[in-house]
């Protein structure tokens, strides 16, 4: 894995995955998950299922968890 120039961070908490998927489903849509230098990671600040974890499977994505620190904490973890 190399660095990318820009990294899209997502920080979510979410109980049901609809949301995030349709944002991902945008993004591959648009084909940004194309670019070389664009990096999408998704921060999981302790969504109570296991469900973001296997959605971001199916994308392009680096998945990360925290124990609910809250967005800031989580976007500097």
């Amino acid at each position: 894995m190399f660095i990318k120039n820009t990294l899209l961070f997502i920080p979510v908490k979410l109980s049901d995955p609809f949301v995030l998927k349709r944002l991902l489903d945008s993004l591959k849509d648009n084909d940004y998950f194309e670019l070389k230098d664009l990096g999408v990671i998704i921060v999981d600040d302790g969504s109570p299922t296991q469900e973001i974890k296997e959605l971001c499977t199916n994308y392009p994505v680096i998945y990360l968890r925290t124990r609910g620190v809250g967005k800031m904490a989580a976007l500097n973890y």
